[in-house]
């Protein structure tokens, strides 16, 4: 009897043992043809190489980013003005009283985005607020500005200001900058116009809703303002800098005819890739 009752238990253990649902799974995938999980095979590991590969490339790029930009002795520092007022305070809906804020726009490691409304001019602007570390030493053409809070800024500033000066040039301009205070942080802002067309991938998703087109009308339509979005690149690179974050949603659209280059905050000396 006990020996009757042990081989019933071995074979209870042995049948819980083999319909567990990893058993289950290791018996279906064992019935899949050899060629095929070589190819599932095969596929996981090559997106595991893609995402090692992008980590890698991130962690590269935040190095980067933690070091200043050395901009070239040869860049014309006349075009780095002093603001009006260089420290303004936010309470929340206002920025002294120049700027009102209509709404928020977005925001992420670097900062925020919103839109106000210039009080002075009656335009819309964007301002960009930057919580990230301000690497580069404030030039001394107006480093007495802000003597009193501090001695370093963002490389997009300093980028705008010397290269968006020109409206030749295919940059998002900058309007005004400083350093805002309130009542929990201060932080550096940037205005710049409400580009109110958005961005290429707005307008590549828009050709791609209305349609209609063939490849040779978009071709004769944006060629020109490529060529001069690809002259202005030229001319970064002319002057030893690389934009380094070209990508649609840092080309902004003026108008049909001009598109812009934002985000310089990326900006790097040497060879560009």
């Amino acid at each position: 009897m006990r020996t009757d009752s042990k081989q019933c238990q071995i074979r209870h253990e042995a049948h819980t043992r083999a319909s567990s649902p990893h058993r289950r799974w290791l018996r279906q995938a064992q019935q899949v043809p050899r060629s095929i999980r070589l190819c599932i095979v095969a596929v996981v590991a090559f997106c595991a190489a893609v995402g090692f590969a992008r980590g890698l490339r991130d962690i590269q790029d935040q190095n980067k980013k933690a070091r200043a930009t050395s901009f070239p002795k040869s860049l014309d520092r006349s075009k780095i003005w002093s603001p009006d007022h260089p420290i303004r305070y936010n309470n929340g809906t206002h920025i002294d009283d120049k700027y009102a804020f209509f709404r928020h726009l977005g925001g992420g490691q670097e900062g925020s985005v919103d839109l106000y409304v210039d009080h002075t001019s009656g335009d819309i602007v964007v301002v960009k607020q930057m919580s990230s570390v301000a690497r580069n030493q404030i030039p001394v053409e107006v480093s007495d500005d802000f003597l009193e809070v501090t001695t370093s800024w963002p490389t997009e500033i300093e980028a705008g200001l010397l290269l968006a000066g020109d409206v030749a040039e295919p940059y998002v301009p900058i309007l005004d900058y400083f350093v805002v205070q309130s009542s929990t942080e201060s932080c550096w802002a940037m205005v710049s116009p409400w580009l109110a067309n958005g961005t290429l991938l707005n307008l590549a998703e828009k050709e791609k809703d209305q349609g209609g087109r063939t490849v040779h009308e978009i071709d004769s339509i944006y060629r020109p303002v490529v060529e001069n979005l690809l002259q202005g690149l030229q001319s970064l690179h002319a002057k030893g800098l690389c934009h380094n974050d070209i990508q649609p949603n840092n080309i902004f659209i003026r108008d049909s005819t001009f598109w812009l280059l934002g985000d310089l905050g990326n900006q790097r000396t040497g060879e560009c890739d």
